[in-house]
């Protein structure tokens, strides 16, 4: 089932409006920033999994801008939706032709495959 954009932003905010609800934290302490990150994280995993066909868009963080060549003004987790949906595009212009998602996920692994760990279409991979 694909998702829309208009779609997968109101769920962030859903999300945010929700936690931000619940959490044992100070009120209104989730940003849009931290919720983005937190959806797009595990539609990150399901997608890796099979569990869903494709992601609306990648996990945003520092490390994701600074790679992208995105210049925000705005740190991730203190994002609000335009600064997110500006940081989106931009990464989406910056990294064609791939999908801001495909991008993600080969710069995550370069990163990470002197740990030991990748993340594949087929799930977790740990080197032995």
């Amino acid at each position: 089932m694909h998702v829309s954009v208009d779609s997968h932003i109101s769920n962030i905010t859903t999300l945010q409006r929700f936690l931000n609800k619940q959490s044992a934290l100070k009120p209104n302490s989730i940003t849009f920033g931290v919720a983005q990150k937190m959806l797009n994280l595990y539609l990150k995993y399901e997608w890796c999994l099979g569990i869903i066909p494709e992601t609306p868009h990648c996990p945003v963080d520092n490390a994701v801008l600074h790679e992208a060549g995105v210049k925000s003004k705005v740190r991730w987790s203190k994002m609000q939706q335009e600064d997110y949906s500006t940081a989106i595009s931009q990464i989406e212009e910056n990294v064609f032709p791939l999908r801001a998602n495909e991008w993600e996920l080969r710069m995550f692994n370069d990163k990470n495959r002197a740990y030991g760990v990748s993340v594949e279409k087929s799930g977790l991979a740990f080197r032995e």
